[in-house]
């Protein structure tokens, strides 16, 4: 059987067993989810590869005292939040310092990810419309509180149900749904589009 077609949990024994590449499929079957989640978190593409490449280096360390409590991929998404909420704490206080000495920064790249979009936009917008539609999301989206960006980059980038956010970020499933609410209101202000959160998970 071919690594790709093997559980988690069977490619984590096989490369605890000496199988490197079973490290490598686990890396491809996630790597999407990982770096659209922390590049959510952090809004910038040269750090979120860092965090990325930071949270496997921290997975392939712990996977010899990994027990199975759960999905992998919670577990995964949880080292990938750690840093990147470590990472907007850090940029919180140097921003302060910059600050208080009246030194700016440059503006942040906000890469090439792309949060979905409604089909509604696409059969009406060409590509510079399409363009200019996406640009004003990643602006209404950086600008939410960070919890409830986090909602919504684990919702439609890492996939998870409800269930598994609120389990992840340690609030009850009404919390996770109402930071869901209230991001999807606002985004809904700023970018005249009508979403509700499914509760079907």
């Amino acid at each position: 059987m071919e690594p790709a077609n093997h559980s988690d949990s069977e490619l984590i024994s096989m490369f605890l067993d000496g199988q490197a590449a079973a490290f490598d499929t686990l890396v491809r079957r996630y790597e999407r989810q990982v770096f659209g989640f922390i590049f959510g978190m952090v809004q910038n593409e040269a750090l979120a590869n860092d965090l990325f490449q930071e949270t496997f280096v921290r997975v392939l360390n712990a996977l010899p005292d990994y027990r199975e409590r759960g999905k992998f991929a919670s577990w995964l998404l949880g080292i990938a939040r750690n840093l990147a909420l470590d990472a907007l704490r850090k940029r919180r206080v140097e921003s302060r310092i910059f600050r208080l000495e009246n030194r700016t920064t440059n503006g942040e790249n906000v890469g090439a990810i792309q949060p979905e979009i409604p089909d509604e936009v696409e059969s009406q917008a060409d590509m510079v419309e399409r363009e200019e539609w996406l640009a004003r999301m990643r602006e209404a989206l950086a600008e939410l509180p960070v919890e409830q960006r986090e909602v919504v980059y684990l919702r439609y980038e890492a996939d998870l149900t409800f269930q598994q956010i609120a389990d992840l970020t340690g609030v009850s499933i009404n919390t996770a749904l109402g930071r869901m609410r209230y991001a999807l209101n606002s985004l809904r202000k700023r970018m005249n589009i009508a979403t509700e959160p499914s509760t079907n998970d």
